[in-house]
């Protein structure tokens, strides 16, 4: 977005999730019974652009395989695969991880390379009540596991930090499951999920020995701290990379119903080995001791950087896009609510049926390890300055699109700093039909719940916006002139829309910002609709406004 002109340095803008405050804490786990299987056709297409002279362009890619565990089935067909221009040479090998990949070789001069796949999968998640009888220590470890315990430069389970919080998680313990679900708890409770666009130049946002230290990460950071972790607990592990597409998976627990979401994009996640049932999955975006059929696995390996796809131009820059796009077949999802643990907070976690912790269980850290940085009381907002600003919490590169304007309708907490006389709204919508108006309301908060509505901004006619404007998604809302100022603390914005008119608003997958509970939504086709319903996503928006309390 541009702006022009000088903007007053009283204009604030405040974006997405506002306030955003992180300390330890329990997380909420929805743990159901059942199996959810797709059927999908994948179209995968990767772009390079080089600049003129570049040549000797190599491109390191994966290539989907059959897997069968326990708990998951990914079976592969029909894989083809187009390249243009085709290659000087193709190398194709399978490395100790049992991977197949393919090393694309340019030696003469290109600009422009487009790599696509297109594959069908055949995906099934199984939920059913999961425990493991293998003791811990590991006593007996197959023949290949040396490999998932190795250290490497950005999963050092040798640092001394990382190595001290495994002992004490693991201290006492005789159950590898009660290890594993410790280390995966602790990781939730002490280390903030962000976007790598919330990091400084110089963060590290993939190494786990930087991200124990800041308490906060990335998805490739969290992932490698959770695999160092478990070797330095001698507990074998491993990356997987994939892909995500978007199909909600939606939870019924009698009252409170959950939402569960994933984008159209790439994705990291860990396998965990028990020596009696195999590879489990955990997912830093909420997922323990399972995956959901919406990921596709394309490689495993000991840390981020080994299992992504990559490549290289003789030192030349190359610049890179990636389009994924999703055929659903068939998607069934038998999933019965079975119970509901922890308290909620930050994220809610989907799981099969799994054993507590024991009651004993806690962690006592040296005061060496005083030195971890608290992100506590963080918050993120932005300010405005002579027509400049930056922007750091608006986050649609990877976004799940959710129907806002049919039977559902979602609202996102946020908090003001200060007494705020807002200006306007802005959403990223997409317009994908006509014939009605869209507005947002403002509510008060309710012990963590919308409550008495304090104001709507003025209608938008789906008439005068474009259709599938995704360049640009962002929609002004202004509020009127005599729109009353709000006192600092937390509100809810809702988006409402009459008539037919259809809109998509991008949400950020995963609970990334604020808490658990901060996305909610309401069927208003009900006789008596509520707010008790969670999705483990959060709406994308951005608030101008005026900081009263600055004004003389």
């Amino acid at each position: 977005m541009n702006f022009t002109g000088k903007i007053p340095k009283i204009w604030i803008l405040l974006c997405l999730f506002i306030s955003t405050i992180f300390y330890p804490l329990n997380a909420e786990i929805v743990q159901v019974e059942g199996e959810s299987k797709a059927n999908i056709t994948a179209y995968v297409t990767k772009r390079f652009f080089s600049y003129p002279g570049t040549k000797n362009l190599v491109y390191h890619m994966y290539l989907p395989r059959n897997m069968e565990h326990s708990l998951t089935t990914q079976n592969i067909k029909r894989l083809r695969r187009y390249i243009t221009p085709f290659p000087t040479e193709i190398n194709e090998y399978q490395d100790e991880y049992g991977n197949k990949y393919l090393d694309l070789i340019w030696k003469k001069q290109v600009r422009n390379v487009q790599v696509d796949l297109q594959f069908e999968a055949l995906l099934c998640s199984r939920y059913y009540p999961y425990t493991s009888e293998a003791v811990y220590p590991i006593q007996v470890y197959t023949e290949n596991m040396g490999i998932y315990l190795k250290s490497t430069e950005l999963t050092p389970a040798n640092d001394p930090a990382i190595k001290e919080l495994a002992e004490s998680i693991s201290k006492n313990r005789d159950r590898e499951i009660d290890v594993v679900f410790g280390i995966f708890r602790w990781v939730d409770e002490n280390i903030a999920l962000i976007e790598k666009r919330k990091l400084k130049n110089s963060d590290n946002h993939v190494d786990a020995a930087f991200i124990l230290k800041r308490k906060m990460g990335t998805e490739e950071g969290i992932v490698n701290l959770i695999v160092s972790l478990l070797r330095a607990a001698h507990i074998p592990s491993r990356v997987v990379y994939g892909i995500s597409f978007q199909k909600e998976i939606t939870i019924k627990t009698g009252k409170i119903n959950y939402i569960f979401d994933f984008p159209n994009s790439t994705r990291y996640w860990v396998e965990v080995y028990f020596p009696d049932t195999g590879w489990i999955g955990y997912d830093p975006r909420g997922l323990y001791f399972c995956t959901t059929p919406n990921l596709i696995a394309l490689s495993v390996g000991p840390d981020t950087n080994y299992v992504s796809d990559r490549w290289s131009a003789g030192g030349d820059e190359v610049s890179f896009e990636s389009e994924y796009i999703f055929d659903i077949k068939n998607y069934s999802s038998a999933l019965k609510y079975r119970a509901l643990t922890g308290e909620i907070t930050r994220k809610i976690i989907l799981s099969p049926q799994i054993p507590e912790l024991p009651a004993d269980y806690k962690i006592t850290l040296s005061e060496n390890s005083g030195n971890l940085e608290s992100n506590k009381g963080m918050a993120y907002f932005f300010s405005i300055e002579d027509g400049s600003f930056e922007s750091y919490l608006e986050n649609i590169s990877k976004h799940v699109d959710v129907d806002a304007t049919k039977n559902l309708v979602y609202a996102q907490r946020f908090f003001l700093p200060d007494k705020i006389k807002i200006k306007r709204f802005q959403l990223p919508l997409i317009k994908f039909s006509d014939a009605g108006r869209i507005w947002i309301d403002i509510f008060s908060d309710n012990n963590g719940m919308p409550g008495k509505r304090y104001f709507r901004t003025l209608s938008v006619d789906s008439s005068r916006v474009r259709f599938m404007q995704i360049d640009n998604p962002w929609i002004d809302f202004p509020t009127g002139k005599n729109t009353p100022a709000l006192e600092s603390g937390y509100y809810w914005l809702a988006l409402r829309s009459s008539g037919n008119c259809i809109f998509k608003w991008y949400a950020q997958d995963g609970n990334v910002f604020g808490e658990a509970d901060d996305t909610r939504f309401m069927n208003v086709r009900l006789k008596n609709p509520s707010w008790d319903n969670l999705a483990n996503f959060d709406m994308n928006f951005r608030l101008y406004g005026r900081v009263l309390s600055n004004e003389k």
